[in-house]
């Protein structure tokens, strides 16, 4: 983001008001997949 930021490039952001949780690890994933169980999806 500093490179973009210092070539002059736009930088905007959007805020999330939604569940949301970084799955990368493998624990992570787990957590959300209990976490939305009771959703019918």
């Amino acid at each position: 983001m500093q490179d973009l930021i210092e070539a002059g490039g736009k930088l905007v952001s959007y805020p999330i008001r939604q569940y949301w949780l970084d799955v990368g690890k493998h624990e992570d994933f787990e957590k959300a997949q209990n976490d939305i169980k009771h959703l019918d999806l």
